[in-house]
């Protein structure tokens, strides 16, 4: 089974309350950084099936062995940076570090931001950065952003470059992991500066703290393009939200489009929930909707599926590959994006093979051909559990060397489209759908 990278969404939630207490606690922890390093060293090219598919086993020895030359005047979190850039060089979505004592995680800045098409945007933020929402990011600590975004991605796991779209944004509102890439004066430093409706803020933002366990406070941090649920940050998001925002809460639902006769279907997880309704009966529920109703299209939007179980979907194929609304090209369309990994893509990848699927939207975080199924390893003296990947899922061709699935019609999300409430997916979709086959 091929395991979702869930665990990536929230990774490294943590840093200092303040500098001193920083210092203290890295002072005290007492982390034997070089055993560590000894240990992840011997063990990581033992626990995941091909260690060495991105980077060389060279480029690995001279990471660990500058990384462990810092560790007698290093702070721990400096450490964990430096061992967050080897993690990322790994070069697959399911290889990281998936577990971190509460004192190593870095605290953030109250902003949720995202890597639009046209660049980044503060999509969430607390109400008392609220003229920040829905603005353009220039600069951070007076480095440009498209900067910041490209550095702050060699600190991101992923196996491509959508998946580090897709949490890098989780880096750079880590005052303290700024600091140690050179892009702060200090630790607690973060000025940012945005521009809104023809405006330019500059405003200085404080970390928010932590929890009496050491575990910073989140707030409404999340990797989904609208906030945390329950808290209260405010969304660039219109009140009015497009159907891909309307309900990303639920592992799958679907409603009709009756002025397009068309059947939209959003899964966001390959999983069934610990109650209720199955991931194999909801979409046979589709199936029987499908043959009753008689659409003229059906959509299936995966942008924001992380994975789950691949062996979920194995009873389905059957129907997907008899069903003529599946066989029939331009008549079934499938919405993918960056966040559409793991199981996610082995979905995607068996649609691709099997129905005449036109793909549309962003390209997928996971390559057709992709390594999985991770089991961690704990460094003895920090604790910090990092996952690798036992398994190669092979879906597609054999040696297909593709980053990922590409979609047919590609659909980046702006800013603005963002703002304004609109999908550029399922405008495109329409547009294709209205367009004679004969000018396909």
């Amino acid at each position: 089974m091929s395991v979702a990278v869930r665990s990536l969404f929230i990774l490294i939630i943590g840093a200092c309350l303040s500098t001193a207490l920083t210092v203290a606690q890295d002072k005290s922890s007492k982390i034997d950084w070089k055993s560590d390093l000894i240990f992840l060293e011997r063990e990581l090219p033992k626990a995941h099936l091909n260690a060495f598919h991105t980077m060389s086993a060279e480029q690995f020895h001279k990471m660990v062995q500058e990384l462990a030359a810092r560790s007698d005047k290093a702070s721990d979190r400096q450490m964990l940076a430096g061992l967050m850039k080897i993690t990322a060089a790994i070069g697959d979505s399911h290889s990281g570090i998936h577990s971190l004592p509460a004192n190593l995680r870095f605290s953030v800045v109250p902003l949720n931001l995202y890597v639009f098409a046209d660049g980044l945007g503060v999509i969430s933020a607390s109400p008392e950065s609220r003229d920040l929402v829905g603005g353009r990011v220039i600069s951070i600590n007076g480095h440009p952003s498209a900067d910041l975004v490209q550095r702050m991605k060699l600190l991101t796991e992923g196996t491509n470059d959508s998946t580090r779209s897709a949490f890098v944004p989780t880096r750079l509102i880590r005052p303290e992991l700024l600091f140690y890439e050179g892009f702060a004066a200090a630790p607690d430093q973060y000025e940012i500066v945005v521009q809104k409706d023809g405006q330019t803020f500059t405003r200085k933002l404080t970390m928010l703290g932590r929890q009496p366990d050491g575990s910073p406070i989140t707030g409404g941090l999340s990797i989904q393009p609208l906030p945390a649920a329950n808290s209260d940050w405010l969304s660039a998001a219109p009140e009015v939200r497009p159907l891909w925002l309307q309900a990303n809460n639920k592992y799958f639902w679907y409603t009709e489009i009756p002025d397009q006769n068309a059947l939209y279907v959003q899964d966001n997880l390959v999983l069934s929930p610990d109650s209720g309704q199955t991931f194999i009966s909801f979409f046979q529920e589709v199936f029987q909707r499908i043959e009753s109703r008689g659409y003229k299209t059906v959509i299936l939007d995966l942008r924001l599926n992380g994975g789950g179980n691949n062996m979920l979907f194995q009873p389905l194929k059957e129907a997907f590959k008899s069903t003529p609304i599946f066989q029939t090209k331009g008549s079934f369309f499938v919405i993918t994006g960056r966040l559409t990994q793991s199981a996610a893509q082995n979905f995607t990848t068996f649609l691709e093979r099997n129905t005449k699927a036109i793909f549309v939207g962003e390209p997928t975080g996971e390559r057709p051909n992709h390594y999985g199924d991770a089991a961690a390893i704990t460094l003895p003296s920090s604790g910090i559990e990092i996952n690798l990947s036992r398994k190669y899922w092979e879906d597609s061709q054999p040696g297909d060397p593709r980053l990922w699935t590409a979609p047919t019609i590609p659909a980046p999300l702006t800013l603005q489209l963002f703002r304004d409430g609109r999908d550029p997916a399922l405008e495109a979709i329409w547009r294709y759908v209205a367009t004679p086959p004969e000018k396909q």
